[in-house]
């Protein structure tokens, strides 16, 4: 398992480091670089409902997730006790405020999508979720206002911030949840109050438009349920989507200025971007497409891994579902060159075909034969 401990996450002077890590779909350039964004996008996605439709029963944090942690800092060893022994879904987005290894790992999990990262952490995910939603239909209820403009002050990597620069105007999602204020004043102090930790970082201000009237993945202040209730927080699911309007330098403040407005599901682009998901899943199991995808993006340590655990730990009992496992490890194989094993995966793929597809012309069975 990958160490991704919360010292990661600070910087030499113990200072918490938050950069940005986000996707990008665009709707209207297809050549090769916005083929590769499109599918890192998509793949976001997919994970994403792979996480949500997974089982939330748990009412008792499972010792999978403690080991996990490994907490060498005392007064995260502190935490974790406190958080094994009062932990309840009606409380996750306090824990998830709490200054922690939890808020730490869960994020660069996140961000790196690591499947055995993020394992440990989905029944907290849907926790957070179904509070946020809860939160979220309560937040506007109480408004009197049609939108809100909120803020986000933080470090971006230059890479990065020249990646925005050129897609301007199309859809980005972030790679974790998104904490944002209604306070601009305390966003800039936060980005500018101190010099960025590595010349590879420059601070930027995101101003985000909220419709609160349109259907769109939960958000909610979370001021009152907040570790710190002095915060003017309010907190974006991940995978929220987000257009990025505007990009540029504010040379009075030296800063960079993201304008984004959240999407709703009416977005001509989201819309898109939805059935481009359905067919691209077309039925297929979600755990599956996950594999595809990670192949799609050259990941092919991670596409070989993720197709062998399906297989180990028998996730699908499905015999058209496993041709389709044994078909995308087979790929992976072909891609890594490793011909006899994926000889063998295809011939486990056809054999699962042959036994048991209604169909004698099932897709995947010339798909086997031309591979």
């Amino acid at each position: 398992m990958t160490d991704i401990r919360p010292k990661n996450d600070r910087n030499e002077n113990n200072e918490r480091v938050d950069t940005m890590g986000t996707n990008v779909y665009s709707s209207k350039d297809n050549q090769s670089m916005h083929n590769s964004l499109n599918s890192e996008f998509i793949l976001y996605q997919v994970l994403l409902q792979q996480i949500l439709n997974g089982e939330s029963s748990l009412t008792k944090v499972p010792s999978s997730i403690l080991k996990y942690f490994e907490p060498d800092d005392k007064t995260d060893q502190k935490i974790m006790k406190e958080f094994d022994k009062e932990y309840e879904p009606s409380k996750a987005i306090h824990w998830y405020t709490k200054e922690s290894c939890i808020y730490k790992i869960l994020n660069k999990a996140l961000r790196t999508q690591n499947i055995d990262d993020i394992n440990p952490f989905g029944y907290f995910i849907r926790d957070l979720d179904t509070q946020l939603e809860k939160e979220h239909k309560l937040f506007v209820k109480q408004q009197n206002k049609s939108s809100i403009q909120v803020y986000r002050g933080q470090f971006i990597s230059k890479d990065e911030l020249n990646r925005l620069k050129t897609t301007q105007g199309e859809l980005i999602s972030m790679n974790s949840f998104l904490s944002t204020s209604t306070n601009k004043t305390k966003a800039v102090e936060f980005a500018t109050s101190r010099p960025p930790p590595t010349d590879q970082l420059t601070p930027i201000l995101l101003e985000i438009n909220v419709d609160l009237n349109a259907f769109t993945k939960p958000f909610a202040d979370i001021k009152h349920l907040s570790a710190f209730s002095e915060e003017e927080e309010i907190l974006f699911m991940f995978g929220a989507i987000f257009r990025l309007d505007q990009i540029y330098y504010n040379k009075e403040v030296k800063l960079w200025i993201a304008n984004l407005t959240l999407c709703t599901l009416a977005d001509q682009d989201v819309k898109q971007l939805t059935s481009t998901l359905d067919d691209q899943l077309d039925g297929q199991n979600q755990l599956i497409a996950l594999g595809n995808y990670f192949t799609q993006m050259m990941k092919y340590d991670q596409a070989k891994e993720h197709f062998e655990k399906i297989l180990k730990n028998n996730l699908t009992k499905d015999p058209i579902e496993l041709a389709y496992c044994h078909h995308g490890l087979s790929r992976v194989n072909k891609k890594q060159m490793d011909y006899i094993s994926g000889k063998k995966n295809i011939e486990k793929s056809l054999d699962y075909l042959i036994k048991n597809a209604k169909e004698k012309d099932h897709p995947l069975i010339s798909q086997c034969y031309n591979d």
